[in-house]
């Protein structure tokens, strides 16, 4: 079943020997997956664990001395929390995307059509 204006629409950029099957629109806005529920469960760990570790980590360096001549030897003094800080920002947003960013790819737009 065809929709009329879509039809319209259609007949302008295909040939003429050729037909429209079928044309349809898909449900509109924002649509929730059955596996949605375990994919938002399974990215908490994702997010509060680096925040512990990073709570963890400066807890156990509190102490850092700033005052260093050269700003090589403070990169160097502080490698292992230069480390633990970038492993656990990625592992942050990893968390984040898979718990709000996965809803954002099923969203779909008022103006998506197919057609046969």
């Amino acid at each position: 079943m065809a929709i009329p204006r879509l039809e319209k629409i259609i007949r302008k950029h295909i040939d003429p020997d050729e037909r429209l099957l079928w044309s349809g629109k898909p449900r509109q806005g924002l649509i929730f997956m059955s596996n949605d529920a375990g994919i938002f469960l399974f990215s908490l760990p994702f997010i509060f664990m680096p925040l512990a570790i990073l709570y963890a980590f400066f807890e156990q360096h509190k102490t850092i001395n700033l005052e260093f001549e050269n700003p090589i030897n403070l990169v160097l003094e502080n490698f292992e929390l230069l480390i633990a800080a970038f492993v656990c920002s990625t592992l942050f947003l990893g968390g984040i995307y898979m718990s709000v960013g996965s809803f954002f790819l099923t969203f779909i737009p008022a103006n998506v059509s197919f057609t046969v």
